[in-house]
């Protein structure tokens, strides 16, 4: 039943249900590499994330590590009618220094192309 387990936690990792460190703590026994991918990730889910920002829930920072622990995971895939759009800005937001800071004006440029 391990798969449920680290799916649950996936789950809350795209949600963001709690602090990503905590999350990804609990997923360290679990390891990196996946055979599969278990959840995935949805326009929904940046959205939601960009809007928490917009409202002041979340800083930048908490953004940016949120995008990181997300990019690049085995585990954790992608819509396939949408993929690109979405890989593209999870490594935006998770890579900051080498695109552009994590502002409001960025958040709701980057929602309105998931809308599109």
């Amino acid at each position: 039943m391990p798969n449920i387990e680290r799916k649950l936690l996936l789950e809350k990792l795209i949600k963001f249900e709690k602090p990503v460190q905590q999350t990804l703590a609990e997923l360290q026994k679990f390891g990196w590499d996946s055979p599969t991918e278990l959840v995935q990730i949805k326009p929904a889910h940046i959205e939601n994330c960009l809007d928490e920002y917009l409202q002041g829930k979340l800083n930048a920072a908490e953004v940016e590590e949120w995008a990181n622990a997300l990019e690049c995971r085995e585990d954790i895939g992608f819509i396939p009618t949408n993929e690109d759009l979405v890989r593209e800005i999870i490594f935006q937001l998770a890579n900051p220094l080498l695109n552009k800071a994590i502002t409001p004006e960025l958040a709701k440029s980057l929602k309105a192309e998931l809308l599109r």
